[in-house]
């Protein structure tokens, strides 16, 4: 969840991410919402991380590791 609302401030559209305990808006118009190349690239890289999430606190990681 938290690594979704890091991918949403890279757009144009301003979001309250904190609401209703922080009010202000955030968007660091870096890219569009619907930027094809940044979503799939987001993807992948969240695929990634929770595949080496998963390894690593099954222990398989480290058996690779040797």
């Amino acid at each position: 969840m938290v690594s979704h609302l890091i991918g949403d401030m890279f757009t144009h559209h301003a979001f309250k991410p904190l609401w209703p305990f922080y009010h202000n808006e955030i968007a660091l118009h870096w890219f569009s919402a619907n930027n094809k190349v940044v979503n799939e690239g987001l993807l992948t890289a969240g695929g990634i991380a929770f595949i080496l999430y998963f390894m690593i606190t099954n222990g398989t990681f480290s058996s690779l590791l040797g």
